[in-house]
């Protein structure tokens, strides 16, 4: 059997404790700041990212509201057709002395952008009058202007041929209409 001497004892006890202060050392001084540390970033990373989300979702939020008061520019209800074609549209046009005007729906003809589009579909009027060259531009302008926009898709003009400063115009005119939305969409 092999002797162990006090002596050797007492120095593997030392280095043994000795090693047991440097690791608790190490662990308190540089690992477990380290820890704390990685902890507080996650934290703050976590609370950075819950309000770069809130922000970004906010901001979308105010994008597409936007987008939707834009649309109430482009787009009808169902329901205000009628009363754009045969009052809005009849105003403008006693409202520049078109004479003979006429406006028909045009049920044949599809945007087909919007042919399989399950919210917009477009809706045709054709339009036929007699007026000036002046006449004709200031209802095109105020067609133009108008809100919800109309659309101009064609015009003819044919030149009177009985000596009459007023010649014939014929118009097709193009609205976008929002299948389920049921109130009128214009600004007044």
């Amino acid at each position: 059997m092999i002797s162990i001497s006090r002596n050797n004892l007492q120095i593997a006890g030392v280095i043994w404790g000795i090693s047991v202060v440097v690791f608790a050392s190490i662990y308190m001084f540089i690992l477990k700041p380290q820890k704390l540390d990685m902890d507080n970033y996650a934290v703050k990373q976590q609370k950075i990212d819950t309000t770069d989300f809130e922000l970004q979702k906010k901001q979308l939020r105010e994008q597409i509201d936007s987008i939707k008061v834009n649309l109430d520019d482009f787009v009808i209800g169902s329901d205000y057709v009628q009363d754009l074609a045969s009052v809005e549209i009849f105003n403008l046009a006693k409202d520049n002395n078109l004479d003979s005007f006429l406006i028909r729906p045009w049920r044949d003809k599809e945007v087909p952008a919007f042919k399989n589009n399950k919210y917009v579909y477009g809706q045709f009027i054709q339009v036929s009058f007699n007026a000036t060259f002046n006449e004709f531009a200031q209802f095109l302008n105020k067609l133009e202007r108008h809100e919800p926009y109309i659309f101009i898709d064609s015009f003819s003009i044919k030149r009177s041929t009985d000596g009459n400063k007023k010649h014939e115009v014929d118009m097709d005119l193009a609205i976008l209409v929002e299948k389920n939305k049921t109130s009128k969409g214009a600004k007044g």
